[in-house]
């Protein structure tokens, strides 16, 4: 299931963080290509997508970021997975039922992922849905720096994660664009 798949790429990720060489140790390479087919057919499925939290969409980004980080190849079935994952990601960052599903934690880990991807070769102009999303997210950010209730959960921690990774995405092409000034603004 989608929260299984999440915590098995969290997990494999953390591993490689902590040493654990890629490269070298081919069952975890294998268990990554194994487990990316299943990130897309679920991020994909209609009856599967909406099992996909923003928690979890932003852990599997984030591992994916971490993994690339530490050696993954940019294989075909790689970009297909990070393509269905970005859909979802926009599809709910869009969706006026699905928006207050994104708490600002979320919101954090999602663009500092994007970020990283795109710090680590997936270019902004040849993956147009890496735009999309950043574009569907930066107006949450406005939303819930602005809101009375929301800004205690605005700790500085992911306000610093999350001025790097604007900054990262600036870096690396993102236009600066009205909607990303009012977000660095707000």
């Amino acid at each position: 299931h989608s929260q299984g798949i999440a915590n098995l790429l969290w997990a494999l990720a953390k591993l490689v963080e902590n040493g654990l060489d890629l490269e070298k140790t081919a069952q975890l390479k294998e268990a990554v290509a194994a487990l990316l087919p299943h990130v897309k057919s679920k991020a994909e499925s209609k009856e599967e997508k909406d099992h996909f939290k923003p928690q979890e969409v932003a852990n599997l980004l984030w591992a994916v970021a971490k993994l690339l980080d530490n050696g993954l190849k940019k294989t075909p079935t790689f970009r297909e997975a990070v393509a269905a994952l970005l859909a979802n990601v926009k599809t709910k960052a869009e969706s006026k039922a699905e928006k207050d599903h994104f708490i600002p934690q979320h919101i954090t880990n999602l663009l500092w992922a994007v970020a990283r991807l795109v710090d680590n070769g997936l270019g902004l102009e040849t993956t147009p849905k890496l735009k999309e999303v950043v574009a569907a997210l930066l107006p949450h950010v406005k939303t819930k720096a602005e809101a009375k209730e929301e800004k205690d959960h605005f700790i500085p921690q992911h306000i610093a994660n999350r001025l790097w990774a604007v900054a990262k995405l600036v870096d690396n092409g993102l236009e600066k664009t009205a909607q990303l000034k009012e977000a660095v603004a707000a």
